[in-house]
């Protein structure tokens, strides 16, 4: 699949609003969109800092990844434990909501 901003605006607002009833915010788009214009490398790291929406963008970026990058693993570690059980929870929501 050929990876443009365009085909990963319009699969991510689909997708976000079949999990969560709305699009992506503004921001949560931008940060999507710019990570899988780079999907041509082997390994990515996107390194997220505290604040909202951060766990939403990451389920985003998870789904993104295996349908535009053909992924076979994402890799999500956190530096908190309390964070784990709320993250996988979302991703596979969000993965689930979406097929």
């Amino acid at each position: 699949m050929v990876v443009t901003h365009k085909s990963v605006k319009i699969m991510l607002t689909k997708a976000a609003k079949k999990a969560y009833g709305k699009p992506p915010t503004p921001w949560q788009m931008d940060a999507v969109t710019k990570a899988a214009e780079q999907y041509d490398q082997q390994v990515m790291l996107i390194d997220h800092p505290r604040g909202s929406g951060k766990t939403r963008e990451i389920a985003m970026q998870t789904f993104i990844s295996l349908r535009c990058n053909s992924a076979r693993l994402v890799l999500l570690i956190t530096d908190r434990t309390d964070l784990d059980e709320a993250l996988c929870s979302e991703v596979s929501t969000f993965l689930t909501k979406n097929g």
